[in-house]
């Protein structure tokens, strides 16, 4: 088995997980994001986080093994990700994050868990600065702004949540780990 490349990023003082364990995780890809979320009983689900903001087609079901990756904030994103293909492993998409989730639901209340694998593309978007939010978009006819979001399960003081950041979020922080699955 190829080993994971950890990167430099720390673990939480609290982690009950480890990024060497693998997990099973059972997707069906043909359920709807909405009905992902209704069973995955989230406290709070961030309102981009939908069917229409994330298009997936994938359809079957699958048993994967997924593992749990410091997100190694002294790469790119597209560097930490191709370092985990090298061992053998892709990112997550939003259905796996999810299923995830829901198998597997204290795990996000140590260290947010994102999946790099799924981005929305949100014109207009809304900037998020942990629960707080400003509007990007200006006047009339000002430029329009367009950011990649990646979804992630988090921790707020309600309860588990299904949010999302964009990339100067999670670089910033050592505390986020990457849902890597395994080819």
């Amino acid at each position: 088995m190829a080993s994971l490349v950890l990167g430099c990023a720390s673990l939480s003082a609290s982690a009950v997980f480890n990024s060497n364990q693998p997990y099973t995780v059972q997707i069906d890809y043909a359920q709807s994001i909405s009905d992902s979320l209704q069973g995955g009983g989230y406290n709070w689900v961030d309102k981009q986080v939908n069917d229409a903001d994330f298009p997936d087609s994938t359809t079957g079901t699958a048993s994967l093994t997924a593992v749990l990756v410091p997100y190694d904030t002294s790469m790119s994103i597209d560097a930490f990700t191709k370092a985990q293909a090298d061992a053998g492993y892709r990112p997550a998409t939003l259905k796996e994050l999810l299923a995830f989730g829901k198998a597997n639901p204290d795990l996000q209340k140590d260290a947010p868990i994102i999946a790099l694998g799924t981005t929305a593309q949100i014109p207009e978007t809304l900037f998020r600065s942990g629960m707080d939010t400003i509007a990007a978009s200006m006047s009339a006819g000002a430029v329009r702004v367009e950011e990649q979001l990646y979804p992630y399960l988090g921790k707020e003081m309600f309860g588990r949540t299904v949010n999302l950041a964009w990339p100067g979020d999670f670089e910033s922080y050592t505390n986020y780990y990457a849902l890597m699955i395994k080819k």
